[in-house]
């Protein structure tokens, strides 16, 4: 019985954890693609396409819109919880 239960967990985690192993490179490529000038955060003109997905998804904002910096840590930690999901950047 405990062998079942090993082998049932450990297939479980095989299942997973390339499934947050994709999630996460997806959510590094978008927050490239966002800091389009590559100073580690995202905001001014960058921001806009993700400003009410991240507001929204419980993000802090301690200013109005054209304020909002979102570094990559709270950009990765929204992103995991599929906020920015439909978000369509611009070109």
């Amino acid at each position: 019985m405990t062998k079942l239960l090993l082998l049932s967990t450990f297939a479980v985690a095989l299942a997973i954890g390339p499934a947050l192993a994709d999630d996460e490179a997806s959510c590094q490529q978008m927050f490239e693609k966002a800091d389009a000038n590559k100073d580690g955060t995202v905001g001014g003109p960058e921001v806009v396409a993700f400003t009410e997905a991240y507001k929204a998804a419980g993000g802090q904002v301690s200013g109005s819109d054209a304020e909002i910096i979102i570094t990559k840590e709270q950009f990765a930690e929204t992103c995991m919880k599929d906020a920015f999901k439909d978000v369509t950047m611009p070109q």
